[in-house]
């Protein structure tokens, strides 16, 4: 009798335990699917909100980048013909345009700036022009490899700042001094036996080949 009273008292409480579960699980999953669509909704309305902000934003910077192109006038009128130019002469004539409207000639003009030795370039163009006015060639020889020892680069001439000021050239002393340069080298390779021997014309411009160096395309 005592067994059969534990028995049904067990069963008893299997029973409750059983609906108990089965109460929890259907709200469990009842509430489930109730969150399911609200949240459905909350998830597409925050994607469409993200949508909306992406296109904004893309529109506003293609109106401030038209309206931008509109305002600059002459400035883009250089611009254009500067990117569709089919040749180098083209390019920097429209480039040098530009430098002109912008007002940096301005810059050119002035020789000081704090980027090069303004004074020892127009000392070395003074030089070779007085030994070219003399025809003293091994004079202008010396000089020449003066310069070439340096590599230009004592004088402050490889400055990147001197070339980044403009859309074309730079400092109209740094143009003026390369092409005293380029005319006393050539100078020199003209120059005859009575002025300069073969042999020594060979070793000038084999000590100026290895001090100056050549262009290299690094990759």
């Amino acid at each position: 009798e005592h067994d059969s009273e534990v028995s049904a008292t067990f069963s008893g409480l299997k029973r409750s335990s059983s609906r108990l579960l089965g109460k929890l699980e259907g709200g469990f999953h009842g509430n489930r699917r109730l969150l399911r669509w609200p949240l459905l909704v909350f998830v597409g309305i925050y994607l469409a909100c993200l949508m909306f902000a992406y296109a904004w934003l893309r529109v506003s910077v293609a109106v401030y980048e038209f309206l931008s192109y509109l305002l600059m006038g002459e400035k883009r009128r250089h611009l254009v013909h500067m990117h569709n130019s089919a040749s180098y002469n083209e390019w920097s004539a429209a480039a040098a345009a530009l430098d002109s409207y912008e007002g940096y000639d301005r810059w050119k003009a002035v020789d000081e700036s704090p980027y090069y030795d303004a004074d020892a370039v127009r000392l070395f163009i003074a030089k070779m022009e007085h030994c070219k006015a003399q025809r003293n060639i091994p004079e202008l020889c010396r000089t020449l490899s003066t310069i070439y020892t340096n590599n230009m680069a004592g004088l402050g001439l490889s400055n990147a700042g001197l070339y980044s000021e403009t859309y074309y050239g730079t400092k109209r002393l740094i143009d003026r001094f390369v092409l005293a340069v380029l005319e006393a080298t050539l100078i020199v390779f003209e120059a005859s036996d009575s002025h300069l021997s073969d042999l020594d014309k060979l070793a000038f411009f084999q000590r100026a080949r290895a001090a100056y160096g050549r262009t290299a395309l690094c990759l």
